[in-house]
């Protein structure tokens, strides 16, 4: 790099705002100085810019404390992240809950499945705190009851049912699957978000008992 290309980077990192934009530079910037500063004395370098490569440096020290905290701070934002998968096997359904679930910041949507065999599968990977699926999905005849209730339960928090009609039959066969509630497809609008926040109250109260 020549000097102008120097006295820029310099200028670059003093100004801050660039690097704030792109933390993955910082590391890059840093090395790049040392490595200079440690050939200064081969490379005749002089006090003026000297100076300028240590104020860079000093400025770098504070982009990573602030990039660290930035970094601590989404850790703990998403360790309190309500993460969800959808299990629908109608893709528009699927688009309808990615929209009302959007519109939440604290809640993620980490997959989507379209079949049981892809639900008991990615519960198992992602480790869901609320499965959100419909009774009846391709494969339901493939697994006994028993078994997707213990696969769902023993990798998710909660597992919430979704069907068009909400008859007896219905709640029994969500039931089976270890649901907690049976939520009308016709009434999410209203009752989806409450029924993710229900489970997460019981999930707080658990916690003091």
């Amino acid at each position: 790099m020549s000097p102008r290309g120097w006295q820029a980077l310099y200028r670059a990192v003093a100004l801050e705002a660039d690097f704030r934009k792109m933390p993955h530079c910082i590391a890059l910037a840093e090395k790049a100085i040392k490595q200079r500063l440690f050939d200064g004395p081969a490379l005749r370098i002089d006090t003026a810019e000297l100076r300028a490569m240590h104020s860079a440096l000093d400025a770098l020290e504070v982009l990573k404390a602030e990039s660290t905290a930035q970094e601590s701070i989404k850790r703990e934002q998403m360790s309190k992240a309500i993460g969800v998968l959808l299990a629908d096997d109608a893709e528009i359904i699927r688009n309808v809950l990615t929209r009302m679930l959007g519109t939440q910041p604290e809640i993620h949507i980490l997959g989507e499945a379209k079949t049981f065999a892809e639900t008991l599968e990615m519960t198992a990977t992602l480790r869901p705190t609320v499965v959100l699926m419909d009774i009846h999905m391709p494969g339901e005849r493939d697994f006994s009851a028993n078994f997707i209730k213990v696969e769902l339960l023993s990798s998710a928090k909660h597992v919430l049912a979704m069907s068009l009609w909400n008859d007896d039959e219905s709640k029994a066969v969500a039931q089976s699957y270890g649901a907690s509630t049976l939520l009308d497809k016709s009434t999410l609008a209203s009752t989806l978000i409450p029924a993710i926040e229900e489970c997460i109250q019981k999930d707080r109260r658990a916690q003091y008992v």
